[in-house]
């Protein structure tokens, strides 16, 4: 177990949530919990097909997810959100419980942090340093500089956007835990690739 490593890329939760809820909404994934008294059986089980679900916007989603999250977290004050409450959408951005479960299993050395931009940004460069961290070779074959996957766009064609006001929100309920992040990264020593300041990993 101690020859394991284990490289996570994290982005920033909100943008993680957004992009998740376009991808989800769009192939059938979206977490409905909380949904089941306003849609019908066949669309949460196919719910890729269902024009309501299709319909719903993001900021009713995320509202949907913070209600379930503060009545849970209300309910079970003594658990934690991640895994307790859930483990997709907003759950799934809970980044440093999600480490914290990591670290009880393996050591802070065989744990390396990539931010979404690095990657995004400049894959060789990263990956060469990821390399370096594992004691290989990195081999760039024409691979190019940019993938261009650090864009994201809060207003797409179909009228799906993220208004200030939820942005504001969601930023309020992560901010707790993107703290609790910095400190346990600090705290246990864990290795950034290509992060200088921890305040630039979102």
């Amino acid at each position: 177990r101690e020859q394991l490593r284990f490289v996570t890329i994290l982005r920033d939760p909100v943008d993680r949530l957004y992009s998740y809820f376009i991808s989800a909404q769009s192939d059938g994934s979206l977490d409905l919990t909380g949904y089941e008294s306003e849609f019908s059986a066949s669309c949460l089980e196919d719910s890729a097909s269902c024009d309501d679900v299709q319909d719903l916007s993001f900021d009713s989603w995320a509202e949907t997810q913070l209600l379930r999250a503060s009545t849970c977290e209300t309910a079970n004050p003594d658990q934690n959100l991640w895994p307790s409450c859930g483990e997709a959408g907003l759950f799934a951005s809970l980044y440093a419980l999600q480490l914290d479960e990591f670290l009880n299993y393996f050591s802070s050395e065989q744990i390396a942090i990539v931010r979404y931009e690095a990657y995004s940004g400049d894959g060789p460069q990263l990956l060469k340093n990821l390399a370096s961290w594992l004691g290989l070779t990195f081999k760039r074959d024409g691979m190019t500089e940019s993938s261009q996957l650090d864009i994201t766009e809060y207003s797409d064609d179909d009228g799906s956007s993220m208004s200030n006001e939820i942005r504001d929100s969601l930023d309020t309920f992560f901010n707790p835990y993107t703290s609790k992040l910095y400190s346990l990264i600090a705290d246990e020593g864990i290795t950034f690739l290509d992060v200088i300041e921890k305040k630039d990993l979102f």
